[in-house]
């Protein structure tokens, strides 16, 4: 398993550059299989890829959910953070529930 830090992506990535990673298409390591995406969990994400692509989707998905549709800096660092710590603590928690709880 490849430990992935959150905040390390943020650091790596510019938020625009972040962006355009997900036009490299879908999760790695899910191409020869479908996920669950409610039932990811941290020690799922073994690359910083997958780990851009689900802060995104989530993002997403939580913008559906509740019908704020802006998207921020500040929300994305929030969000990553999050992950970051409860993924920490928690390897074995579901990514979408921690992205909930916010």
């Amino acid at each position: 398993m490849i430990t992935v830090s959150y905040r390390k992506i943020l650091s790596a990535f510019a938020f625009f550059a972040a962006l355009s990673l997900l036009t490299a298409g879908p999760l790695s390591s899910a191409q020869a299989e479908d996920w669950d995406m409610a039932k990811v969990t941290c020690e799922d994400i073994t690359s910083e890829e997958d780990a851009i692509f689900m802060v995104f989707w989530l993002d997403g998905y939580l913008s559906a959910e509740s019908g704020d549709t802006s998207m921020s800096e500040a929300w994305i660092e929030q969000l990553v953070n999050e992950l970051d710590t409860k993924c920490e603590q928690y390897p074995s928690a579901r990514l979408l529930d921690i992205a909930r709880n916010l």
